[in-house]
């Protein structure tokens, strides 16, 4: 980092605007007033739109076919209540992880298809522990999380990428060069 962007910094944090650091501490001392569900929902949904739609029109430009536009969130290390939101563009389709959620976007019909959320473990287990006092309106997490556990959504990203059990290209993908 050059001096001249170090002092900028440095003017503008004695003004009185804070570090992320600063403000991730901050929050941390105070009492937690929400569950760290509603944390991740609202961070997820903050300025959601515009990012995905900007890494989606980066993928329409690097891919001539249909690609997956993948968001991903994470808690950072040293300050866990600080979380981080990126997305990808994929030619393939993503194994599942947690704090993922995975879109596909078919090129010639110009659509995108919703395939999947998995959030983070503690938020799974607690749907899988309290799976029979779920609310109707959260039956669809839930599937999508049992479906995980299960294995049923790697299956359909093997799929989606055309290979088999094994995570092998099926012969029908594999292009053979000639001479």
């Amino acid at each position: 980092m050059s001096d001249e962007i170090l002092n900028k910094r440095l003017a503008q944090i004695k003004e009185g605007e804070k570090t992320v650091g600063q403000v991730a501490v901050q929050e941390w001392i105070k009492e937690p007033d929400s569950p760290y569900l509603l944390d991740y929902v609202n961070e997820y949904c903050k300025d959601y739109m515009p990012q995905f739609e900007e890494c989606a029109e980066l993928g329409k430009k690097r891919f001539k076919g249909d690609f997956f536009v993948v968001g991903l969130l994470h808690r950072e290390k040293v300050l866990g209540n600080v979380i981080r939101r990126r997305f990808y563009a994929f030619e393939t389709c993503p194994r599942p992880a947690y704090d993922q959620t995975v879109f596909k976007y078919y090129r010639k019909e110009e659509r995108l298809e919703y395939l999947w959320t998995v959030p983070d473990p503690d938020t799974c287990d607690h749907f899988v522990f309290h799976a029979l006092e779920i609310v109707p309106e959260e039956h669809c997490m839930l599937d999508m999380i049992l479906d995980f556990r299960d294995g049923t959504l790697d299956k359909k990203s093997r799929e989606l990428n055309g290979e088999d059990e094994f995570g092998r290209l099926k012969k029908e993908r594999i292009i053979h060069a000639t001479n």
